[in-house]
């Protein structure tokens, strides 16, 4: 009989058998992917890998190293979903595992934001409205928020920020103190904050002249009488009211005064007979306003005592009972 020889190493092949360390796995677009199997099985074995995308087409970026047992996936693979086979084959048979491979978006790389104010202390004028800039560097979407404290450590309102001009505003309402501002730009990777002071200071009320007037400009009064007329007067305050006379002569006279509680004007009752020229000023530092007046004082007239009239003809009379009797008589003198 014919007999069949089988080699011992023919009669000791056994097929291989593959495996993975997991079904699913899922890196970052542009990172390594390597993945380490286990193989068993009389060698040669041939291992190979094959892969499809999520639409079913076959992408060739996959590669199997036999010495390292590693299969690996190009960096430059798509975002996507790929189905990966790898198969193990010998003359007894072969072995076949897969996994699911998830490449996903690189979330781009988030730096902190950098805030910067142009400086640190700012002065503005009550009742104006207040304005800066500041610059921002860092991976938007960033936030940026404004807070403020007065002197006193309360916090105030008021205070806003423009995203879109980058700009810290605060309206001219705001009464005058000094105030601390922190301006805080915020993003998912951290924040920043600047602090500024802006000290707003009080405006001085605006002063108008002031405008004097007198009750007329010509006065007459007899000597030894006093004299006193009145003025009105606007403007703002401190104002301060001085008078000045002078006489026919150009000289100045005292004995003129100004009370300006009263709103009144004053002379001496000891004024010579004379015409006197009068000059009110009221001044304040946006101005001054004067007004002339002219005090005329007459003289007294001279008086002279009453002096009956002597009879030239002696005439005497005498009477003996009552009657009317009538006789007239002359006399001389200030009536």
């Amino acid at each position: 009989d014919l007999q069949t020889i089988i080699p011992d190493a023919v009669q000791e092949m056994t097929p291989p058998e593959i495996t993975l360390p997991g079904t699913s796995f899922s890196i970052r677009q542009g990172t390594e992917f390597d993945v380490i199997y286990t193989l068993t099985g009389t060698e040669p074995i041939a291992v190979t890998a094959s892969a499809k995308n999520e639409k079913g087409t076959e992408v060739r970026a996959f590669s199997v190293n036999t010495a390292a047992r590693t299969v690996s996936a190009l960096r430059s693979l798509p975002i996507g979903s790929y189905t990966v086979t790898v198969t193990a084959k010998n003359s007894a048979g072969e072995s076949s595992k897969s996994f699911a491979l998830e490449v996903t978006a690189t979330p781009p790389v988030v730096t902190l934001p950098e805030l910067t104010i142009r400086q640190t202390v700012f002065n503005v004028k009550e009742g104006l409205a207040f304005e800066t800039v500041y610059t921002l560097t860092g991976t938007e979407p960033i936030t940026v928020t404004v807070a403020a404290k007065n002197a006193k450590g309360t916090a105030v309102s008021g205070f806003s920020v423009n995203t879109a001009l980058r700009t810290v505003t605060a309206p001219g309402s705001l009464p005058a103190d000094s105030y601390t501002v922190t301006v805080t730009a915020k993003n998912s990777a951290g924040e920043s904050s600047k602090s500024f002071t802006l000290d707003v200071t009080a405006t001085a009320p605006v002063a108008t002249p002031p405008e004097l007037t007198l009750e007329r400009a010509r006065f007459i009064i007899k000597q030894g009488s006093p004299f006193q007329t009145s003025y009105s007067l606007t403007g703002s305050g401190p104002i301060t009211v001085t008078v000045k006379a002078a006489g026919p002569d150009g000289g100045i006279i005292s004995g003129f005064t100004a009370n300006t509680a009263t709103h009144t004007i004053k002379a001496s009752a000891e004024l010579s007979p004379a015409v006197y020229t009068v000059t009110v000023t009221a001044k304040n530092s946006a101005g001054e306003s004067s007004k002339s007046f002219d005090l005329i004082v007459e003289a007294m007239p001279q008086l002279t005592p009453p002096k009956l009239e002597a009879r030239r003809d002696d005439y005497s009379f005498s009477m003996s009972r009552t009657f009317d009797f009538s006789e007239q008589l002359f006399a001389s003198g200030s009536e």
